[in-house]
Order: C-alpha cells, then structure tokens, then sequence
C-alpha cells in the first residue's frame, strides 16, 4: 500500500521494523530456550540465527537494490 501511494518513507520503516522483528524472533527463542530447553540448544540458537539474520540481509539489500519509483 505504501509503495502503490509514493510513500517511500513509510515503506522503509515497514521494512525496517520487519527486519528488526526478524532478528527479535531469533533473540527471544535465545532467552527462551536457554531455561526451557534440556541439553544443548546452540544448534538450533546458531541456525535461526543465520536463517532470520539472512532473511533481515536479504531485506536490507532489497531496500539498497531496488529503483524509486519516483515522478
């Protein structure tokens, strides 16, 4: 919707919060997991780490990448 009103600013704190809750999600499952979980949860910490921290990169580079669609 952002996008489709010419509101770049509204788009880039969109994505930017989206980026940010990615990240949380990786952080809380941390904290979570470091009281609940028996055994060693470093694997599981490490990959969603790498897969949300990948997907908040990817997001990043869209919102670097891509054209303005500006008059």
């Amino acid at each position: 919707m952002a996008r489709r009103n010419n509101e770049p600013v509204i788009e880039a704190i969109k994505l930017t919060n989206f980026s940010s809750s990615l990240i949380s999600l990786s952080l809380t499952q941390t904290a979570i997991m470091s009281f609940s979980y028996k055994g060693d949860p470093t694997f599981y910490n490490g990959l969603s780490g790498i897969i949300f921290g990948a997907l908040a990169a990817l997001i990043g580079l869209y919102m670097i990448l891509r054209t303005p669609t500006g008059d």
